[in-house]
């Protein structure tokens, strides 16, 4: 690859991942580190999840939970609701990215189902009387308790936020270098705003403090580098001064990075003389923030739009409208086309699982590549299809699909177990 080639490494928090990153980047100081954003939200959910409060609900949701599908009974119940399409329940996961919040969603998703089925006469003829009485009554009062239930919907609003932020992380697509600084700041504001429009009488003072305090620490501490600074810079939907005034933070942080990576470069121009990259670089900024010369076009300023729907690339649009100022165009493609997720890996990782086991442990390296490249596209052809047929799939997510034999090993797990990874895909 080269070194010249490499602009940022992107890891999740383990230790032994900082410590090679700050190893690796000694000896290159150009190269940038990013934290993974999806594990660093997920770190986050958890973070709210040990609160006491969060704890109660997490416990007592993972009671009913359990109890519900630990029941022939109360499978099939749920089952048979709305001509036998009736939701299930979904349990906790340890393995699985927000698995707290998506398994309160489904309860509380639930609530009137589980409640018409503890008030009905056939609940009570299979458990009126028995050995099972006595937890079908604790069953029964944990559902109709009603002081209960709000703090789990304001859970469940709650992580829901930070949910679909590492759902956009997790997706696919480019661009999000420029939009992660954004999407947390707006963050932090939508869980300031739910905590104080619905938090009253559910959460104490303490408790809503503690969410914040939560956000800002996992966004300074543990996810916040330069390149998300500089992508937001970049991101031609933020082409406005505001961002960049004298005294910003931006500020700051733009001319340490182009000092850090251009500093001593010289660029030849037209005249045959040198000049210095970091100028070149801030008349360009300028040129963009201001509107000046190709920026300022009806067609670039038409096609900020574009970016902002999504349907057109920051990288293409930089190729196009950024012409006049060839360095900062190249410094945008290189920063706003990096990731800011390594959940990727983390999927290939799980597909080479499904190939490479301790009973099909003697394959070679090359072929097990071929087959980990065969399931994984298998799954983008199946993503396609459902696309073209109208489904639609949730951007960043590959679902599970069928995979010629052969090429998928048959794994030991109970039905159960299948079951839930069947209706967590379904969920996503």
């Amino acid at each position: 690859v080269g070194v010249e080639n490499i602009v940022a490494f992107c890891t999740d928090g383990g230790s032994n991942y900082h410590s090679a990153c700050r190893l690796l980047i000694a000896e290159n100081p150009r190269i940038e580190h990013v934290p993974c954003a999806t594990h660093v939200l997920d770190l986050l959910m958890e973070d709210v999840g040990r609160q006491a409060w969060a704890k109660e609900v997490v416990g007592r949701a993972s009671e009913l939970i359990n109890y519900t599908r630990s029941h022939h009974w109360t499978r099939q119940y749920l089952r048979g609701v709305d001509g036998g399409k009736g939701l299930q329940m979904l349990r906790p996961a340890g393995t699985r990215f927000g698995t707290q919040h998506i398994a309160v969603s489904r309860l509380v998703e639930l609530r009137s189902t589980l409640v018409t089925m503890v008030l009905c006469d056939a609940w009570k003829a299979e458990w009126a009387v028995g050995p099972k009485k006595a937890a079908a009554e604790t069953f029964h009062d944990q559902i109709m308790d009603k002081d209960w239930w709000p703090a789990a919907e304001l859970f469940k609003r709650l992580l829901l936020l930070p949910f679909k932020a590492m759902r956009a992380t997790d997706s696919a697509t480019k661009g999000m270098m420029g939009r992660i600084y954004e999407l947390m700041l707006e963050l932090t504001v939508n869980v300031a705003e739910l905590l104080k429009e619905e938090g009253d009488g559910v959460l104490s003072a303490g408790d809503k403090k503690g969410v914040n305090e939560i956000v800002k620490r996992r966004w300074d501490e543990s996810m916040a580098c330069p390149l998300h600074v500089v992508g937001r810079i970049l991101n031609p939907v933020n082409q406005e001064e505001r961002i960049f005034g004298p005294d910003t933070e931006c500020t700051n942080v733009f001319k340490a990075f182009i000092a850090r990576h251009y500093g001593g470069v010289m660029i030849p121009q037209r005249d045959g003389l040198p000049k210095r990259a970091t100028l070149l670089l801030q008349e360009g900024l300028a040129a963009f923030l201001k509107l000046r010369g190709s920026f300022g076009t009806a067609e670039a300023i038409s096609d900020r739009k574009l970016v902002k729907e999504g349907s057109y690339s920051m990288e293409a649009w930089w190729e196009w409208h950024g012409t006049d100022h060839p360095l900062l165009m190249a410094l945008a493609c290189r920063v706003l086309t990096q990731p800011v997720s390594a959940s990727s890996c983390e999927r290939n990782w799980a597909v080479w699982d499904t190939v490479h086991t301790a009973r099909r442990n003697r394959l070679g390296s090359e072929k097990c590549k071929d087959l980990v490249y065969v399931a994984h596209n298998w799954k983008v052809v199946h993503n396609w299809h459902m696309a073209d047929e109208g489904a639609g799939v949730v951007s960043g997510n590959i679902p599970d699909a069928p995979v010629p034999a052969g090429y998928r090993v048959d794994r030991e797990e109970e039905d159960e177990e299948g079951e839930d990874e069947e209706l967590l895909d379904e969920y996503l």
